[in-house]
């Protein structure tokens, strides 16, 4: 039972220096990127059980709304979190300047803005 235990602290230990591999010191970059869609997430409400003092608890929680649009730039499809006023004025096959960061060891796109 020990060894499970230490097994498992070494993966999230090396998983904690994947990441921090992955994703420090990028530079940020620009670029045009495709509007391909839109997509909207309404705020949502709810509740999880903690254990506070020994005593079950529900603590709330809040995730807000979104504006979501799904670009593509270099070639790879990404979303970006934008305004509602830059939702509602872009339309699928619009060209918007982006700001991003792209990742050393997994590739992947973190879009930072969206401008028009």
């Amino acid at each position: 039972m020990e060894i499970a235990g230490i097994v498992i602290l070494i993966f999230i230990g090396l998983w904690g220096l994947f990441l921090a591999v992955d994703g420090l010191g990028l530079t940020m970059q620009q670029g045009m990127a495709t509007v391909l869609g839109h997509e909207h997430r309404d705020m949502v409400k709810g509740g999880r059980m903690d254990v506070i003092a020994r005593q079950p608890m529900v603590v709330p929680y809040t995730t807000p709304e979104k504006y979501i649009l799904k670009l593509e730039i270099n070639g790879r499809q990404t979303e970006g979190t934008v305004s509602k006023s830059l939702f509602d004025a872009v339309q699928p096959g619009d060209r918007v300047q982006v700001t991003f960061q792209k990742r050393r060891l997994t590739g992947r796109v973190q879009i930072l803005d969206v401008t028009r």
